[in-house]
C-alpha cells in the first residue's frame, strides 16, 4: 500500500469499541478457516484445491489490506492499538 485518503484515515482510526471491525475481522477469520479446510481436505481434488486455495490466499490478502488501513490510520493519529486497549 502506498498511501490513503483523509477519508480512509478518519474511518480507520475509530477509537473505542468498534462491533462492526470486530465482526468484519472474526467473519474473515472464519472464512479464510474454512477455506483453507477445505483445500487440505483428503477429498478436495485438482483445480477445486487449487480454487479453495486461491479463495482463501485472495481473502487473506484483503484483511491484511484492512488491518493495513488500521494500523496506518492510527499512525496518522499518533495512536496504535496498544494505546487504544491502555
Amino acid at each position: 500500500m502506498d498511501s490513503m485518503t483523509e477519508e480512509q484515515a478518519l474511518a480507520f482510526s475509530f477509537t473505542g469499541e468498534n462491533k462492526l471491525w470486530d465482526n468484519i475481522l472474526a467473519v474473515a477469520d472464519s472464512y479464510i478457516e474454512r477455506e483453507v479446510m477445505y483445500a487440505i481436505d483428503k477429498n478436495t481434488l485438482g483445480e477445486a484445491r487449487t480454487h479453495a486455495a486461491g479463495r482463501a490466499d485472495g481473502a487473506n490478502g484483503l484483511k491484511e489490506t484492512l488491518l493495513w488501513f488500521r494500523e496506518e490510520a492510527l499512525k496518522k493519529r499518533g495512536l496504535t492499538d496498544k494505546d487504544l486497549t491502555a
